[in-house]
């Protein structure tokens, strides 16, 4: 690469870094996580990043080019090296209740002949379909009526007549910071890697893609906000189902080591709100 490309790359990629960082750091300070955390998280994730992507000949970096490609001193490489990577687990009931929808929503038994979640009775003695039958096939670990009396709550289902009524064909947590941050963790962290991906110049390359206007009035603004929930959600929900099938097609085969993400969004904000730009970047860096 000439040395001018590399420059021009190195500037562009600062930018989008930067349009990044900002409404990160918004959500950070609003539960007062301050600099000094996200920098400890920050040359965490470098050292990661440099210890796990970054291999020569299929062998993992040493330290001292781990603190090369990273720019962490040394010691602390090895310090950070030797701590548990683990990611802490998601809240206790966030998979089962995950699960427990998309297996709703994708599985033939539970469906109707046009595709959507049926109503399930409560409970079924001979086997039938039932929101029992549904839980249990997910986890044996979780009480049925627990789940059920949870999801009441968050106005995930309703019931009438002992029998149950998804009212949302995804699982979005009402209330529960903790759920809503690990699925913004979730889906960040995959929505960008594809960002990368391509940004690398990587075959094939994901799809990643966006419609974008500016100047438009609150009322439009809503009637794209419903449009946007309406095809999206029906997108997710087809295919969730076909995802099911090969699921199930797939299990019969063994593990086959992969995995897919498929995320949409809409987002909306006053023109006014402007973002910083790269020569106001550039004077901050020279004060």
């Amino acid at each position: 690469m000439r040395d001018g490309e590399a420059t021009g790359n190195f500037d562009a990629t600062v930018a989008a870094i930067q349009r990044l960082l900002r409404p990160l750091a918004r959500a950070m300070i609003k539960v007062g996580l301050t600099f000094p955390t996200f920098n400890n998280l920050a040359r965490r994730a470098f050292v990661e990043a440099a210890l796990e992507d970054f291999a020569v000949d299929g062998k993992p970096p040493s330290q001292s080019r781990v603190a090369i490609l990273s720019g962490v001193h040394r010691k602390e490489v090895r310090r950070l090296a030797e701590l548990d990577q683990a990611p802490p687990d998601p809240p206790s009931a966030l998979p089962l209740s995950a699960k427990v929808v998309a297996v709703w929503t994708g599985e033939r038994d539970y469906l109707d002949a046009e595709r959507r979640p049926r109503p399930l009775p409560r409970a079924a003695d001979d086997g039938s379909p039932s929101f029992e039958r549904l839980v249990t096939s997910v986890s044996k670990d979780v009480r049925p009526r627990a789940l059920l009396d949870e999801w009441q709550r968050q106005g995930m289902v309703t019931v009438r007549d002992d029998v149950v009524h998804l009212l949302r064909p995804a699982f979005i947590p009402a209330d529960g910071y903790q759920e809503k941050a690990y699925f913004f963790g979730r889906n960040l962290r995959d929505h960008i890697a594809a960002g990368a991906h391509n940004l690398a110049g990587v075959e094939p390359p994901f799809f990643d893609r966006a419609v974008y206007y500016d100047r438009l009035q609150p009322e439009s603004i809503e009637e794209l906000r419903q449009m946007a929930l309406e095809k999206s959600m029906q997108l997710l929900i087809e295919i969730n189902q076909r995802a099911s099938e090969l699921a199930a097609q797939d299990r019969r085969e063994g593990d086959g080591g992969y995995r897919f993400t498929l995320g949409a969004f809409f987002f909306s904000a006053s023109t006014d709100a402007r973002e910083p730009t790269q020569s106001e970047s550039d004077k901050e860096k020279d004060r």
